[in-house]
């Protein structure tokens, strides 16, 4: 039988979902303040019920509660974020045309003309006083969701009914023409077109909406204590990479980053070594009897080769779901560009990366969480998911998975990279950092080439990406890694530890220290960098 509280869980999931899937467009009113009523009841019903006596009820009480105070400021957020631009109220009056068709309410023709005329006329006049490149990349998304959801409305409306057809036949023509000018305005005057020299855009969200963040996540650091923390592990890693490159014979850490990054796979045969290493890791970790590898996991995953546009904004190695894209120079790029791509997906990297994506890191961790109480997947945070693969690069470094000078300086590189990453993502969005001093000081201080340190910006920086996720690699990894420590330090064996996180699925680390060490959910202190050179009391 299942929890009640698990019974429950479900029952919000899909009534989240199939409120998310009736009203898809994210920037619509009716879906704004249809999930903050959602979460607002839910709320309401939790603080009615009594605080459940069993350890998994009382997890997923708390975790349902914090999900839905947070995705209510969430939604707040974003809707604050957009409604300030110039486009929201003529995108706003066409989501509403769509979101009153889901509901049966479609005015008659002469309204709809009159409509859709003043919103073309709201768009005419955007173009002519066009938003700064930060602005014109938000009302770029607002103005595109406005169209989706016209297109669908005229789908729907226009054709079927003659009366409605003769009225709307010129206003829609011309909304389409004004919605195809401005969108293209819009792209132009964000300087965001799709090439490799685009300049670097983005909206810092300021200080008070990280620090939300944080208190979402239950974080138990602030700001500046996490850019201490990357900037003091980043010393350490440098200092490692000076001692690894020494016994090259090499004089500089930086001298070993540049040996590194020249130790690759010559054309035509990156995807086999990162075969190889996949196969190779499982092998590691299986021999330390380190975790529990299913054979679904075990058989359903492939390497693909990373098409032009995504190493744009992705220059390394993702995740795919069932598969690996591995990055590589393609025949099309200048030679600057490939000799820069061939330096970001060296050998030592892909030794770390490979495992990172693969087996023990995300294919096992999210196959796992499609089978080990699924309905938690809901609570999974950047910290969890990324935690858990940061642990294994740790617990990797410690049992010696790099078996060279330039194995151990990749691994140390990546390390220093996610510290690096910490940085000057949140400087930049409390605003103490512009985004080519974020570029500047990945290649100075990171050692990454400028065609790597741009991407990463370019994506730290742009709307898809939520402004915490650079500080879940690193943060989540030692939280997890000092989880780890703690509990096999008292009794556990690594495969239980790494076998019990993968059955409790996704959560806040705070929730899931809680979890595995019994205790309540009271806030206290938890120092769990102590362990991490660079940063001991």
């Amino acid at each position: 039988m299942l929890s009640r509280m698990r019974d429950l869980v479900e029952e919000f999931s899909f009534g989240e979902n199939e409120l998310k899937s009736f009203w898809p467009y994210e920037y619509s009113e009716r879906r704004r303040d249809r999930l903050l009523e959602y979460y607002k009841s839910w709320s309401d019903r939790l603080d009615g019920m009594a605080f459940p006596a069993d350890a998994d009820d009382a997890l997923d009480y708390h975790l349902l509660g914090n999900y839905c105070q947070n995705e209510s400021r969430e939604v707040s957020r974003n809707w604050e974020r957009m409604g300030c631009l110039k486009a929201a109220r003529p995108a706003l009056l066409l989501l509403e045309l769509e979101d009153k068709r889901r509901v049966g309410e479609i005015p008659d023709g002469r309204e709809c003309a009159r409509l859709l005329t003043a919103a073309a006329k709201e768009l005419a006049e955007l173009r002519e006083d066009l938003p700064s490149p930060e602005d014109a990349l938000l009302t770029t998304r607002l103005v595109s969701c406005a169209r989706e959801a016209i297109e669908r409305w005229f789908g729907s409306a226009y054709g079927y009914d003659p009366e409605k057809t003769w009225w709307m036949k010129e206003p829609k023509e011309r909304l389409e023409d004004e919605l195809e000018k401005t969108l293209e305005a819009l792209i132009e005057a964000s300087g965001q077109k799709g090439e490799w020299d685009d300049p670097l855009v983005g909206s810092p969200v300021g200080r008070d909406a990280i620090e939300e963040m944080i208190e979402a996540e239950e974080l138990p650091v602030g700001i500046d204590q996490m850019i201490d923390i990357g900037e003091k592990h980043a010393a350490w890693c440098r200092e490692e990479i000076a001692r690894a490159a020494q016994e090259l014979g090499l004089s500089t850490w930086q001298e070993g980053v540049t040996a590194m990054m020249e130790d690759c796979a010559p054309p035509g045969e990156q995807d086999q070594l990162a075969w190889k290493t996949a196969r190779e890791i499982i092998d590691f970790v299986e021999a330390r009897d380190l975790v529990t590898v299913p054979d679904i996991a075990r058989e359903t995953w492939r390497i693909d080769m990373s098409p032009l546009e995504l190493q744009r904004t992705m220059p390394f190695s993702p995740y795919g779901g069932q598969y690996m894209i591995t990055a590589y120079p393609l025949d099309t790029m200048d030679h600057e560009t490939k000799t820069m791509s061939f330096a970001a997906n060296n050998r030592g990297c892909l030794r770390l990366v490979t495992p990172h994506e693969l087996i023990p890191g995300h294919h096992l961790q999210l196959t796992q969480s499609r089978l080990l109480r699924p309905y938690r997947r809901l609570f999974s945070t950047p910290f969890f998911v990324e935690g858990w693969t940061l642990h294994w690069e740790m617990l990797q470094w410690e049992l010696g998975w790099a078996r060279t000078p330039l194995e151990r300086i990749g691994m140390l590189w990546w390390r220093l990279h996610r510290c690096m990453r910490i940085v000057v993502s949140l400087k930049y969005h409390v605003g103490e950092m512009s985004a080519d001093e974020m570029v500047q000081l990945l290649v100075e201080q990171g050692g990454q080439n400028k065609h790597s340190a741009t991407g990463e910006v370019r994506r730290y920086i742009g709307p898809d990406y939520p402004p915490l996720y650079q500080c879940a690699y690193l943060i989540g990894g030692m939280m997890m890694h000092d989880l780890y420590l703690k509990l096999t330090g008292n009794g556990w064996t690594p495969k239980e530890f790494h076998n019990r996180v993968l059955s409790e699925n996704g959560m806040n680390l705070w929730a899931l220290r809680c979890r595995l060490k019994e205790e309540p959910f009271d806030r206290n202190e938890w120092k769990f960098w102590e362990w991490a050179p660079g940063l001991e009391d």
